[in-house]
């Protein structure tokens, strides 16, 4: 009986703050502005010299270039889907049937939407063009139907 009563008490775990020496944020900074950075953040408390207790959060936003500017944004889903699709299947299809939509856009001046019209276009016609030169345009179709899916990842569609 004695031996099942500390099997199920666990030991304390005691926590421990690490060294900012080991810590593994993904970015690179020198100790020396590390500690300059942490003087002056308020967010960072400093219990011990050298120990980091805060926490930073970086975002990063995505640019996209010329043709990634004109992808419609926030298609329903089974349009987006079936753009993807139809983009895998026959090179600049999905695209060239997503154009209209792309004068359909919120928070875009008419200007900005005949635009992106017409740069899907282009990227369609540039698509098929150089499907026969070493699968090209197959490969910039494919990656484009994967832009047609990656607003759809924040509203419950999960990419396996």
């Amino acid at each position: 009986m004695a031996d099942s009563d500390q099997s199920n008490s666990a030991p304390a775990a005691s926590e421990e703050k690490p060294d900012i020496n080991q810590l593994d944020v993904g970015v690179d900074v020198s100790r020396k502005e590390f500690e300059k950075i942490s003087n002056n953040d308020p967010l960072i408390e400093r219990m011990q010299p050298g120990v980091a207790t805060g926490r930073y959060e970086v975002m990063v936003k995505e640019k996209k270039g010329f043709f990634g500017s004109a992808i419609p944004e926030k298609l329903p889903c089974c349009v987006a889907v079936l753009l993807c699709f139809f983009n895998c299947v026959v090179p600049g299809l999905g695209t060239l049937i997503s154009a209209p939509f792309s004068l359909c856009a919120k928070d875009k001046t008419q200007k900005k939407k005949l635009r992106n019209f017409g740069v899907n276009l282009l990227a369609a016609f540039l698509q098929m063009v150089t499907t026969p030169l070493l699968l090209i345009g197959w490969l910039w179709s494919i990656m484009w139907a994967i832009e047609f899916l990656k607003p759809l990842k924040g509203d419950g569609f999960e990419f396996s």
